[in-house]
């Protein structure tokens, strides 16, 4: 009993300091993503603004496959290794914004205004952004209970398959950027084109029969969220002012947080009550929603330019 007196609050100390390490990289990643994508709006043109969101996307895509492989490699020697590995990333990063970064161009300040989700300008990406994020959590966190109940896995081979279903996610998203670099499509066809895409992927998991059927499903759902990403970050950008850049990359980071909370808790109240393809059906529902809005986008757009 003296032994477990000692352990229990050692035990409460590491995880109180873990959940405050995880919550402080949450809070920057949001920070250095919205500053990003604020960046790359002021750097480019309205033209080119959909091709930098996809380079942006295009290096998240590529950390989502490399960071997995990348820990447990390292983990190997101990599980200390990874957290070291990130921290080094970060301390380069660092050094690379400080000395190859150019400042941005200088634009004469607009009047201080204050945007929030009730923006008409910004409407169509937010609801896009939480669309987008409700769907990735919806299907990311019932993944390996899917896997276990539709093909009848243990639970190890059920975790290997969901692990390769995530991987097929990150190499659909870094084939849709790869071609959507190439191409000058306005935002609002971007996002319906990937939405479109998205809402069939998702969709399979109704019908799925075979492990290789669902990997599949996954490489689509994720080749058109890689449409979708660079698609709303390039509507939310053009639709505000220069000086409002930072302040829209901000309200759209937090319309995503929204989803990312959502999404968990809405497919584990479907999977319980409904069944484990419903949380699939809702995202592809969602993502059907998402295309319909950015047509009726359409006209707004063309009025605009």
């Amino acid at each position: 009993m003296q032994v477990q007196a000692g352990v229990v609050p050692a035990v409460a100390l590491s995880f109180g300091v873990l959940m405050l390490t995880r919550l402080a990289v949450s809070v920057l990643y949001g920070a250095y993503q919205t500053a990003a994508q604020a960046y790359a709006a002021d750097v480019t043109t309205e033209a080119s603004r959909a091709q930098a969101m996809a380079a942006l996307g295009l290096g998240q895509a590529v950390g989502m496959v490399l960071g997995p492989a990348s820990a447990s490699a390292l983990s190997a020697v101990n599980l200390i290794s990874p957290i070291w590995a990130a921290t080094a990333l970060g301390a380069l990063a660092l050094a690379m914004v400080h000395r190859r970064l150019p400042p941005p161009p200088q634009r004469p300040q607009g009047p201080q205004t204050t945007l929030n989700w009730r923006d008409r300008r910004i409407r169509f990406a937010l609801f896009t952004g939480f669309a987008a994020f409700t769907c990735i959590m919806s299907a990311q966190v019932v993944t390996g209970f899917f896997a276990q109940d539709r093909f009848g896995l243990a639970t190890q081979p059920a975790a290997a398959l969901a692990g390769a279903a995530l991987t097929c996610v990150g190499l659909a998203l870094v084939c849709a950027q790869l071609i959507l670099r190439r191409l000058a499509w306005p935002p609002w066809r971007i996002v319906a084109t990937g939405a479109a895409i998205s809402a069939v992927g998702f969709s399979t998991a109704i019908w799925v029969t075979t492990p290789w059927q669902m990997m599949a499903g996954f490489f689509c759902s994720g080749f058109g969220m890689g449409f979708v990403f660079p698609g709303m970050q390039a509507a939310n950008a053009n639709a505000v002012q220069a000086h409002e850049q930072g302040a829209a990359a901000g309200t759209l980071g937090a319309a995503q947080a929204m989803g990312i909370v959502i999404g968990p808790l809405a497919a584990t109240a479907l999977y319980r009550q409904v069944g484990p393809s419903a949380p699939f059906a809702l995202a592809g529902a969602l993502m059907a929603v998402t295309c319909v809005a950015a047509f009726w986008q359409r006209p707004r757009t063309a009025a605009v330019a």
